[in-house]
């Protein structure tokens, strides 16, 4: 008499309904707390999946987003379009994929804070000589020609400088595979405050005044 093969459950079932998953990336992408999400929002959300994404691009989603046609997108609306966009991704797949979306939107305000540091002249942009700066407090030894091609890998526009959401998108591909625990070193955050920003993402983990140490990072091409 042959034995049936043992059924494993699979550990699939156990993983959070994708409306609860969306649930929670539109209340972090919805920084201000309106409860309603509208564009640049979401620019800055779709910039991870893509990030050379442009603005009127952008806006094509948004406008198929918002059924209300009131110029916002609601829960209901984000989660119906996401769950349609990934409905191609098996339970495993789908969340990974939100893992992904939840570290950026939480690392999101450190190192929107770190770009603020070395944006010395406040421009809202870094330029070369403040690239360089940042550079040397992890390498001292970098050429001209290093410094042009971390430029260009970072000004995905192309305009010479460095804007806050290239900057921010750039570094956190660079550290993604951190531990909260090692991201939180590298960048000299107390260790509570990966939980701060996660939990009220409308204000930013450190302020532009707080010392920033990139203790362990290599800012600079290999």
């Amino acid at each position: 008499m042959t034995t049936a093969p043992a059924i494993v459950p699979s550990t699939d079932i156990m993983l959070p309904s994708q409306d609860i998953q969306l649930e929670e990336v539109f209340n972090m992408v919805d920084s201000n707390k309106s409860g309603t999400i509208d564009i640049d929002e979401l620019f800055q959300m779709v910039r991870l999946v893509k990030t050379d994404t442009k603005r009127e691009e952008v806006v094509k989603i948004f406008l198929a987003m918002d059924e209300s046609k009131n110029r916002t997108v609601e829960k209901k609306e984000f989660i119906a379009h996401f769950k349609n966009l990934f409905k191609g991704d098996t339970q495993r797949e789908f969340y990974e994929r939100m893992l992904v979306t939840k570290k950026y939107l939480q690392r999101k305000p450190a190192l929107g804070a770190v770009f603020e540091k070395f944006d010395a002249d406040k421009s809202g942009s870094l330029e070369k000589g403040e690239i360089f700066r940042m550079v040397r407090q992890s390498r001292a030894s970098f050429t001209n020609e290093e410094l042009n091609a971390l430029l260009k890998k970072i000004d995905t526009s192309g305009d010479g400088k460095v804007q806050k959401d290239e900057f921010i998108t750039y570094y956190f591909h660079v550290f993604a595979a951190d531990s909260d625990k090692d991201f939180e070193f590298r960048l000299g955050l107390p260790s509570s405050a990966a939980a701060r920003s996660s939990s009220n993402l409308s204000s930013t983990c450190m302020t532009s005044t707080t010392t920033v140490s990139w203790t362990s990072a290599s800012l600079a091409p290999s």
